[in-house]
């Protein structure tokens, strides 16, 4: 590190210090023209999974007198912490100095930027598909280019308060022409209702109708006893008719490593194989935006229908289905299911005693 003398060779220093020390981060803004070309500033979000390797790295270059001591901001979503703390190059460089603002997760300024503390944080299930399909350039990772137009809303709505800056709308047309429909509303809907009528009014490039981001997401889980074809069916046509919006369906398995199986319900069949030769460790996620009506109810009658069948659950006969009783318990059971060391669903679910 002695040998550094330049913010380039400082910028190269640092991304490359979070690869050796697994530092999983994406890169949300201030990317467009790297490496060829580099601004005053990018902004990282840093998983929350690496966010302890992240501060072991600040401490090396803090050490070694690399970035200057910051000063994290804490701010607040549903009574937990979350910190942007902006690292700045040592000014003894030649060139002008760096900045990398970084984010403990994946969150906005609720009430735009300034002195307010509230956070915005984006669901699970959205931050999953962010990093799992975060795309590598030289040595840093950006968002695919739907996520960067969902993260460019995001933006424009909460830190901007709905004014919306030319340079991002631009940004986002020209990202759309290379963007399949289908597969936008797949991810869009993750995020907004679609009341919203999200992708319409980009195309119509009525962005100021775009003003919230509040789909709030739900989720049923099968566990393994329950994946049959005939049985799959039948719960996903009650939660239909309930009137759900199923906005994904994953198959979860945990082995060495965690598998996460796509659009499994419409390819039952090519899975399984994997369903019978696999543990107990294995469920159904179905994700789903909420009604008015609390998910429980849909999943006791369930647990009723299927009582006989599967009476092997003490004090809880039929029990092949967990639901979410709330958005946010839906978020943290999607943190655990997506966690890399998950060995087992035994904190998911009020079945298995869920405490985290």
């Amino acid at each position: 590190m002695n040998n550094i003398t330049t913010t380039r060779e400082c910028y190269d220093l640092i991304l490359n210090l979070f690869n050796e020390h697994e530092v999983e981060f994406v890169i949300i803004r201030g990317f467009r023209f790297l490496p060829d070309r580099m601004d005053t500033d990018i902004d990282l979000v840093i998983h929350p999974n690496s966010y302890n390797k992240f501060l072991d790295v600040c401490k090396i270059l803090k050490e070694n007198k690399i970035i200057n001591n910051s000063r994290p901001k804490e701010y607040k979503y549903n009574n937990k912490k979350f910190y942007y703390d902006p690292l700045v190059t040592q000014k003894h460089f030649t060139g002008r100095y760096y900045r990398f603002d970084t984010y403990s997760d994946l969150f906005f300024y609720k009430d735009g930027e300034g002195p307010s503390k509230n956070a915005l944080v984006v669901n699970n299930l959205f931050k999953h598909y962010l990093f799992k399909h975060k795309v590598k350039k030289d040595n840093y990772f950006i968002p695919h280019p739907i996520h960067d137009v969902i993260l460019l809303l995001y933006r424009n709505i909460y830190d901007l308060k709905c004014n919306w800056k030319r340079k991002h709308t631009d940004r986002i047309k020209l990202l759309m022409r290379d963007i399949d429909d289908d597969e936008f509303n797949f991810y869009s809907k993750i995020c907004f209702t679609e009341t919203q009528n999200v992708l319409e009014n980009i195309k119509k490039q009525n962005f100021k109708d775009i003003v919230c981001a509040d789909q709030k997401i739900n989720n049923f889980i099968i566990r393994k006893k329950g994946l049959t074809k005939e049985i799959v069916d039948d719960i996903i046509d009650k939660i239909k008719n309930e009137g759900y919006k199923i906005l994904d369906t994953i198959l979860v398995t945990i082995g060495d490593t965690n598998k996460f199986y796509k659009n499994f319900y419409k390819n039952f069949d090519d899975y399984e194989n994997e369903i019978l030769k696999s543990n107990t460790n294995m469920c159904l996620l179905i994700i789903t935006n909420s009604i008015n009506n609390p998910s429980s109810n849909l999943k006791n009658l369930i647990r009723k229908k299927y009582s006989k069948q599967f009476n092997d659950s003490p004090g809880c006969p039929g029990n092949i289905i967990h639901s979410s009783d709330s958005f946010d318990e839906c978020n943290k059971e999607l943190e655990l299911i997506f966690k890399e060391n998950i060995t087992d669903f035994k904190k998911i679910g009020t079945y298995y005693s869920y405490h985290e």
